[in-house]
């Protein structure tokens, strides 16, 4: 079981950071949208492609959801009013979900950036694209060019102000280079995918993981690596 609770901790890789919530993660609002996104993983020496497949971003107050393009695996993120945060891992071919609730969340030692979840781009990186950024369009919309670089890997994000998404978010490590480019938005009630309804799944607490090894879902998932079906930068 051990492999599966590590991968229960990957996620999405967008949420977690080794950052406190502060005041704008609680505060601001973000634009209701779905928008649909393609992720491409190459190898920097030969140009070999490694990966690429498409996911929704699913954002409505205090809800974010991402959803893989073939809707197998998808990641809920919920604020409560006290600030809270919660988030269910879900697996829609088996209707199945994982909890984590607050307490479990603080005892993985994963403190949850708020606008990280909602817009893929740490908020420090955003606080500074007024001064940094270079202001371009993007289909006729305001966008901003942003570049950063952090423990070895450079980022450049053409960033969306008014949807606070990124346009295009390429990352450039030692072997490889993994971009994120945006194919579309709707709003909520035009787009082709909807939030899910909590209640057509059935859920399990993460705290309870351990004492269900004879469930045949749960041993499955330990001999699998979800981890890959959503992206991770």
């Amino acid at each position: 079981m051990k492999r599966f609770l590590w991968m229960s901790v990957v996620l999405l890789g967008v949420g977690f950071a080794p950052l406190a919530q502060g005041e704008e993660s609680h505060k601001t609002a973000f634009p209701p949208l779905v928008a649909h996104y393609e992720l491409t993983e190459m190898e920097k020496e030969d140009r070999r492609e490694l990966r690429k497949y498409s996911w929704y971003l699913l954002r409505s107050p205090g809800k974010l959801e991402i959803r893989d393009g073939k809707s197998t695996v998808g990641e809920l993120w919920e604020r409560q009013p006290d600030g809270q945060i919660y988030f269910t891992k879900l697996f829609h071919n088996h209707k199945r979900a994982i909890d984590y609730y607050y307490g479990d969340l603080m005892a993985l030692k994963q403190k949850v950036d708020w606008g990280k979840i909602n817009r893929m781009v740490d908020s420090n990186i955003l606080e500074q694209a007024p001064v940094s950024g270079k202001k371009t369009k993007v289909k006729g919309a305001p966008a901003i060019i942003l570049k950063t670089e952090k423990d070895g890997v450079k980022t450049e994000i053409l960033w969306l102000p008014e949807k606070q998404i990124p346009a295009r978010m390429i990352q450039h490590f030692p072997k490889r280079t993994v971009s994120i480019d945006l194919l579309e938005t709707w709003p909520l009630e035009e787009a082709p995918v909807s939030h899910s309804k909590k209640g057509d799944y059935k859920h399990t607490d993460f705290s309870d993981i351990g004492d269900l090894e004879a469930d045949p879902f749960f041993r499955q998932l330990a001999h699998q690596n979800t981890a890959h079906d959503l992206p991770r930068h």
